[in-house]
């Protein structure tokens, strides 16, 4: 990614400097200061020559003379104006600044210079949120309007300031809304070679929230703009963008582990790549084969396969280490296999009947299946030696989504019938402990304290609920493109991954709000699976292409 170090642009120190000076005279400068407290000097005089010292870093000159100003003509209150513009963009010295200001006010009263000029040192601080408080309580006076273009620029210089700010530090969203505040009123006539860090904190700013179109046409602009004045770096991006197309983007800031096969069938209401509890396995099922791939995460090499009776596996499962992995076909039957060679373990009883398979998960030293009648069928996970059921408090409906826990003594289950519904289940007791409602279809996290889990609520939409607050929702993200169902949580329910109809895949860091592209496909995300560390994406796209990612660790 491209840094934008912020220290205040050639624009915005010229804005902050000329609105300083809202009276100060326009004047040729370079004329030497005279003697020091020359009694012939009127106001205008040691106005403009404080001001000439200063301009010339003579700071100590231009000290004694506001000194002799203040002392000549006590009663006029435009030295404090003045001497606070200096101390605050020239010296730095916001304190005494401030203390200026409030001496002027002694003599001009309520007037609207008085809040501007706080606001002037107030971004000249880079306290641009509290810049945009002031100037949000000067438009509440109308009074404002006397100020002119002066006010537009402090106004555009506090939006444009927290925008570059917020780009740093990752809040692009965020930075977004204020950028766009700051160059409202703005046309391309406007532009100046000074306003190339602007355009740039745009393009930054476009290019994490996945737009890359108009990151590309951002970019672009800013080196035909800037001309041989442009950053080296963009012009080398921009050329990258012209030969590679948006791939040029992510080179060599995202990670592809490995690409595991093209051309697979895109379809069916499944879960198309688990990974084992450890992250290292991943299963991918190939339709025409009805076979069951295992790979190793580290590497991509594939390791045993598992064929399947019937259309589509119905269930499948890993141990804790990813060494063995228990697949139940669509017709019941159900096979227990060891993930390196693809042999069978041991077979166990097929599930028939009106008691149809409604999930499979490993629960410490238990294989656990449940049954659509609420049943709850143990088995040894070494010998698959049966133990004694249990029972659900309620049949289980055709399901659109399970997820067992991470120490597999509870389950959260989505109905097809009520697919915006999520019921949690013990499966000690069978009962059910807890039930919501959320706006969305819900991707569930295989969860590790407080369930966590996200709805996609509109098709640009996700929010975020937890058990931790009742089922209430605790956050919200909105996006540009369509997020369709191809978004999954990591175990902890701290990461949020998701793919869009442009190809990008994207993680969301749900403790800090950051986002991260970290991969791109040249078709339409049509699946995603998070490791349960939250440390590899597994994303398949329309064209059929399976490519593992690395997620960065937000540390």
């Amino acid at each position: 990614m491209i840094r934008l170090a912020f220290t205040q642009s050639p624009l915005i120190r010229m804005t902050l400097f000329l609105t300083l000076l809202l009276a100060i005279a326009v004047l040729p400068l370079g004329i030497s200061a005279q003697e020091i407290c020359d009694p012939t000097f009127t106001p205008a005089d040691y106005q403009f020559y404080a001001l000439d010292a200063a301009m010339a870093d003579d700071l100590a000159t231009a000290e004694a003379l506001y000194a002799c100003w203040e002392d000549t003509f006590p009663a006029d209150g435009q030295v404090f104006l003045d001497r606070s513009a200096v101390r605050a963009q020239i010296q730095g010295d916001f304190d005494g600044a401030l203390e200026d200001i409030d001496r002027a006010e002694e003599f001009v009263g309520g007037s609207v210079i008085i809040p501007a000029r706080r606001l002037t040192i107030t971004l000249a601080q880079g306290d641009f949120e509290t810049a945009i408080g002031q100037v949000e309580e000067l438009m509440q006076d109308n009074r404002y309007r006397i100020l002119g273009e002066s006010f537009a620029g402090l106004r555009r210089a506090a939006y444009q300031g927290l925008g570059i700010a917020l780009v740093e530090e990752g809040r692009y969203e965020a930075a977004l809304e204020a950028l766009e505040i700051a160059v409202e009123r703005l046309s391309e006539e406007d532009l100046t070679p000074a306003d190339g860090p602007l355009i740039l904190a745009i393009s930054e700013a476009f290019r994490n929230t996945g737009q890359l179109e108009q990151a590309t046409r951002g970019y672009t602009a800013y080196v035909e703009f800037m001309g041989d004045a442009a950053d080296p770096a963009i012009v080398a991006l921009v050329e990258a963008l012209e030969a590679d197309g948006m791939a040029a983007f992510f080179a060599g800031s995202t990670v592809m582990r490995a690409e595991l096969a093209t051309e697979v069938p895109v379809g069916g209401g499944f879960s198309p790549f688990p990974f084992s509890p450890d992250g290292s396995v991943v299963a991918l099922f190939f339709f025409r084969q009805r076979r069951v791939q295992l790979y190793d995460t580290a590497s991509g090499a594939p390791l045993g396969s598992v064929d399947v009776a019937g259309d589509l596996p119905g269930f499948y499962a890993f141990n804790a280490d990813g060494s063995r992995i228990a697949v139940i076909g669509s017709d019941g039957s159900m096979a227990v296999r060891d993930t390196a060679s693809g042999e069978v373990v041991f077979d166990l009883p097929v599930v028939s009947g009106r008691d149809r398979p409604a999930g499979l998960g490993y629960a410490g030293d238990e294989l656990i299946i449940l049954v659509s009648s609420g049943e709850v069928r143990r088995y040894d996970a070494e010998t698959g030696r049966a133990g004694g059921p249990s029972e659900l408090d309620d049949p289980l409906p055709p399901l659109a989504g399970i997820t067992f826990s991470a120490d597999g003594g509870s389950i959260a289950v989505v109905p097809t019938s009520a697919p915006n519904t999520v019921t949690q289940y013990s499966l000690r007791t069978g009962e059910q402990t807890a039930r919501f409602e959320v706006g969305g279809s819900p991707i569930i996290s295989d969860w590790t304290g407080d369930l966590r889990f996200a709805a996609v609520v509109r098709s640009d939409v996700i929010a975020i609920w937890t058990t931790a607050f009742g089922g209430n929702e605790v956050q919200r993200f909105e996006f540009e493109n369509d997020l369709s169902r191809n978004a999954s949580l990591d175990a902890a329910g701290e990461a949020l991954v998701f793919g869009d109809e442009t190809g990008l895949i994207t993680t969301i860091d749900l403790i800090g709000g950051t986002r991260t592209v970290i991969g791109l496909h040249n078709a339409e995300i049509a699946y995603v699976e998070v490791s349960p560390d939250g440390r590899l994406a597994a994303v398949v796209d329309r064209d059929g292409t399976v490519r593992l990612w690395e997620v960065p660790s937000g540390e």
